[in-house]
């Protein structure tokens, strides 16, 4: 890690390098979203993030499928971001 850095804007697409898919409720928060797919998508650019795919069944999503970021509302206080199909 450096000091040095800088914020990049950043295009938003990628494609999913990894992903699991949750059948358990492990917080009651996305208890009405199970199953719920979570993946590594790599931008890009390069850098690699870690959210939801949504938009699709969890069994559509592979590995190397193109991704773009969205940003999801959940809560008036709350913005998560999240990823759809490109």
């Amino acid at each position: 890690m450096s000091t040095e850095w800088q914020w990049v804007k950043a295009s938003g697409k990628g494609k999913v390098f990894a992903f699991g898919v949750y059948h358990r409720v492990y917080h009651q928060g996305f208890k009405e979203e199970v199953p719920y797919t979570v993946a590594v998508v790599e931008l890009e650019e390069g850098p690699r993030m870690v959210s939801n795919v949504t938009g699709i069944p969890p069994t559509d999503v592979k590995v190397d499928m193109p991704v773009e970021v969205y940003f999801d509302d959940v809560t008036p206080e709350a913005t998560l971001y999240k990823f759809k199909p490109a």
